[in-house]
């Protein structure tokens, strides 16, 4: 039977997150079995299954164990395992239903456990924790007393199995936007943050980066800070704000109020880019004072989107 999940956090903004935990089996040199614990954000889960028989596809990626036919809609069944290059001592029971970046798929794995409601501020970037393995395809840590939750790069994950469904940097038309703007950027994925920034720097910005939402919020004080000081308008320092939904300390949505508590970012409009773009998500986070919404697989829509939000925004 199928678990269907609901977001229980009624309210955007207050720095929290729910995740869902999983676990992988595996056994070490020594034959003794070893439990991996991993975790996924709930925004990004639509359910969790039972895993089902599934249909061969030939010529597929060979992290696909097949297809299956979920109530009328065919989505590929990923052995996470495998994927981790983990070499899995049960069998893969459950398979969780994710939704993000516009596209549903089914990961193997051999249990979930539950769900733990969370501070953001309790989540580590992997940096922070010497000895983490597979750090290349993972977000942030979760300490659970002596237990580590390790997040898992999703997006990363599909980008490696889909790559054509996937942008690049160099398959993307540039176009000189507003030179010598500023803007800032709040992305925790190194590799999509510099994804972003040659965008933009290409298109004549100049970007100001950061690697997680409080390091973001600390950049926006100090130009505040300046401009109160300075009694310069605030668009000498920043004229765009460009910020992901889930990241470190603080995240996009708690990081989007701070900034519209403060009057004089009035005329910096403020973009989210992020995977988790369901018609739920965009509606709440608008309400905090967004201009605009985009998905990342939308990120060639970025350049002009910027463009047009700074020319509206400080012609009014």
């Amino acid at each position: 039977m199928a678990q269907q999940l609901t977001n229980i956090l009624l309210e955007t903004g207050t720095n929290e997150l729910e995740i869902i935990e999983f676990v992988i089996y595996t056994k070490n040199e020594e034959g003794k079995e070893i439990t991996q614990y991993f975790g996924i954000n709930v925004a990004k889960v639509r359910e969790i299954i039972k895993a089902p028989p599934v249909t061969d596809v030939p010529k597929t990626d060979p992290n696909i164990e097949g297809m299956v036919n979920l109530r009328g809609e065919v989505i590929p069944m990923i052995n996470l395992p495998k994927w981790l290059n983990i070499k899995y001592s049960r069998e893969l029971k459950k398979v969780i239903v994710t939704e993000f970046n516009e596209v549903v798929n089914g990961f193997m794995v051999n249990e979930v456990n539950r769900i733990y409601r969370i501070s953001w501020q309790d989540v580590m970037q992997p940096s922070e924790l010497a000895g983490a393995e597979n750090q290349n395809c993972i977000t942030s840590v979760v300490r659970m007393g002596e237990k580590l939750i390790l997040m898992l790069d999703f997006e990363k994950i599909l980008g490696d199995i889909f790559p054509d469904t996937y942008f690049k940097v160099d398959n993307i038309e540039i176009k000189t936007g507003i030179k010598g703007k500023k803007i800032l950027i709040a992305e925790d994925s190194p590799g999509i943050r510099k994804m972003i920034i040659q965008i933009l720097e290409k298109g004549g910005y100049k970007v100001m980066e950061a690697e997680n939402g409080k390091v973001a919020l600390t950049k926006i004080m100090e130009i505040y800070a300046e401009v109160l000081n300075e009694g310069k308008d605030v668009n000498e320092y920043l004229d765009l704000i460009i910020t992901d939904l889930e990241m470190p300390l603080i995240d996009g949505s708690h990081l989007i109020r701070k900034i519209r508590e403060i009057k004089e970012f009035d005329k910096v409009p403020i973009i989210v880019f992020s995977s988790i773009a369901s018609e739920e998500m965009k509606n709440k986070i608008k309400a905090l004072g967004v201009d605009a919404f985009i998905s990342k697989p939308e990120l060639p829509k970025l350049l002009d989107l910027s463009s047009n939000l700074i020319l509206q925004r400080q012609n009014q």
